[in-house]
């Protein structure tokens, strides 16, 4: 603590020195993809949260107590109003009173947010219907078109004068967040892709504001290949870095997003040559991006040098004033994610739905079903990690069941449509059948045919869990005897009425996968952003979770989980044998970790 003391000290006489010789130093703080964690409380493992919103109140009040409040920026990278249980119950219990993300927003006097991909799935942030415009940090999104004006809907972007420094922070939000925004706003709502948006708002800043200093607010990872995509794929959904290279103008670059292993600093060469300095930050509030920019007058403008660093928030407290004030809010969460609702009656194995029929997509898809009476329902193992044992029931039980915030969908697709949707999700899930000794689960292997192997010998599943769809409502075998494209038999419904190739059925699907998540409608079915807007009929404005939640309590004294019955893979006896086995091997990892590796090691663009 005395060291830190010294430090701050000398910190702010350099400072002071600074500004004395034409010099100022300038301090840019920001967050992003908060989801929620706002208390320091972590509602699913009933402990208290060593990062959150209250511990960011502590670095910044250090920072402008450090440099002033006229040489600090502070800044949120957008996604808190979704995400854990306070936002959760904020958006679905408590609809009357102002979710404690805005009264935050306020408390640390944030100068500007942007606008998460994952906000514009609330209507009423969308609309304003539950803050104050003019009592909030301004909100700012470039790149989210009003089809009707032809304007963004928010303010594109924001300017702060930081003692004679003009800064200018354009904000833009990845283009995937037209698949969360509700259909109802959809018709008058759009994204623009990040590199046009950047090419049209850098030259209006210059011109119009001429600023010291700009900034790239990015709510999208900096990892711009994936899934085939380039450096000019159009409306790539993590357009942010290839907006800084093809745009030259900023000096800084802010993203979000990731998971904790892939946070960094780097710098990027743009196509002026010029270097820029850049922050790539995780989820959930685990730490903060800063950014330290000294500037020294040199004729009509600055040099600038300019220093990135990552802030483990863990390294402070959390703010007591901004957890008094949040202490109500806090019980009532607490009190209702801890009340008992009813019974589990089994253990609900998560792995158990990699190898074939199990109960927790049975669960999800009796849930689907009944909230929406929807003629079938797909869902797709999500908790392959978990093991659910049996007792009573909470909502935070729940959360751990179902740990994402999606609601329910209802597409409407052909029966041919549904059987090549499953065809597709069996075929990365499952090898064909040669003999007995062939594999169950589909691993990764070279271009030779040879699997795959991890440094300590463990395969590579082709394709993540999540991609592992089941069906409710139809009966149906997998026959991995036959090729690809002819395994998935569709016998009828399960109340043994005839199923027709060519008729067309309400089907229930949780809203990530309907609106365009993981490209499965895209990667499996061809269907493009536009035919898939087209096809999600309805969306819920209810939680799955709490659709789960009323789904338990109506069935208090009767709920009864089981594996699925109504479909099974075939030829059963290989199956049933290699399913132990591989089973007790558990000897695989996810290829999506392999493949993002390899990807952020390729990419030429990085400077470390």
């Amino acid at each position: 603590m005395y060291k830190t003391k010294i430090l701050t000290l000398v910190i702010a006489m350099l400072t002071l020195v600074s500004c004395q010789n034409n010099e100022i130093d300038i301090s840019i703080i920001y967050t992003t993809d908060v989801f929620g964690f706002i208390y320091p409380y972590d509602y699913q493992t009933d402990n208290n949260s060593r990062t959150s919103l209250a511990h960011f109140m502590t670095l910044v009040k250090e920072q402008r107590q450090i440099y002033g409040d006229d040489h600090c920026l502070v800044l949120d990278n957008g996604n808190k109003a979704t995400g854990q249980s306070s936002s959760f119950y904020y958006n679905f219990v408590d609809t009357k009173n102002e979710p404690i993300c805005y009264k935050a927003e306020r408390m640390i006097n944030y100068d500007a947010c942007g606008v998460g991909f994952r906000d514009t799935e609330i209507s009423s942030f969308i609309h304003h219907s539950r803050y104050s415009p003019e009592r909030q940090p301004p909100y700012i999104c470039a790149n989210l078109i009003d089809i009707k004006t032809g304007k963004p809907h928010f303010k594109p972007y924001f300017i702060k004068d930081c003692d004679g420094v003009k800064i200018a922070v354009l904000a833009m939000t990845s283009p995937q967040a037209t698949r969360w925004i509700p259909k109802e706003d959809l018709s008058n709502l759009e994204c623009e892709d990040m590199i046009e948006c950047a090419q049209k708002w850098i030259k209006v800043i210059k011109q119009q504001e001429k600023p010291d200093l700009i900034v790239g607010l990015f709510n999208c990872m900096s990892e711009y290949n994936q899934n085939n995509y380039d450096i000019d794929t159009y409306k790539n959904p993590n357009g942010g870095v290839p907006a800084v290279i093809r745009v030259p103008g900023f000096d800084i670059a802010l993203f979000g997003g990731s998971s904790m292993k892939n946070e960094r600093i780097f710098r990027l060469k743009n196509d002026a040559n010029e270097y820029v300095q850049c922050i790539q930050l995780s989820q959930a509030c685990y730490s903060a991006g800063t950014v330290r920019v000294h500037l020294k007058k040199e004729g009509n403008g600055y040099m600038k040098r300019i220093f990135g660093s990552i802030v483990n928030l863990k390294m402070y407290e959390p703010d007591e004033h901004f957890c008094e004030v949040f202490k109500n809010s806090h019980d009532s969460i607490y009190n209702w994610f801890n009340k008992p609702i009813g019974f589990l009656p089994d253990t609900i194995f998560g792995d158990d739905g990699l190898y074939g029929p199990d109960k927790y997509r049975k669960l999800i898809n009796d849930v689907q079903m009944w909230a929406t009476k929807a003629d079938i329902s797909l869902a797709a193992t999500t908790i392959a990690h978990d093991t659910i044992p049996p007792g009573p029931v909470t909502m935070k039980r729940i959360f751990k069941i179902y740990p994402y915030e999606n609601n329910v969908c209802i597409m409407s697709m052909m029966g041919e449509d549904i059987r090549r949707y499953l065809e597709a999700s069996v075929n990365e899930q499952y090898e064909q059948y040669k003999n007995g000794d062939t594999p169950l689960l589909r691993v990764k292997k070279d271009r030779f045919g040879h699997i795959l192997y991890t440094e300590d010998s463990k395969t590579y599943l082709l394709s993540s869990p999540d991609n592992f769809f089941a069906a409710g409502g139809i009966k149906y075998t997998i026959d991995l005897t036959k090729p690809e494209g002819s395994r998935v038999n569709i016998i009828s419904k399960t109340d043994g009425t005839p199923f027709e190739l060519r008729n067309t059925y309400n089907v229930a699907i949780n809203s990530y996968v309907a609106r365009g998540g993981d490209n499965t409608f895209v990667n499996w079915l061809g269907w493009n952003d536009e035919t898939i807007r087209i096809h999600a009929t309805q969306s819920r404005p209810v939680s799955i979770r709490q659709y789960m939640r009323e789904y338990i309590i109506s069935h208090k004294d009767t709920l009864k989980i089981s594996d699925d019955s109504n479909w099974h893979i075939e030829p059963y006896a290989w199956w049933k044998n290699q399913k132990e086995l591989e089973k007790q091997r558990q000897d695989f990892v996810w290829t999506a970790t392999y493949k993002a590796i390899r990807s952020r090691e390729a990419n030429p663009h990085y400077k470390k």
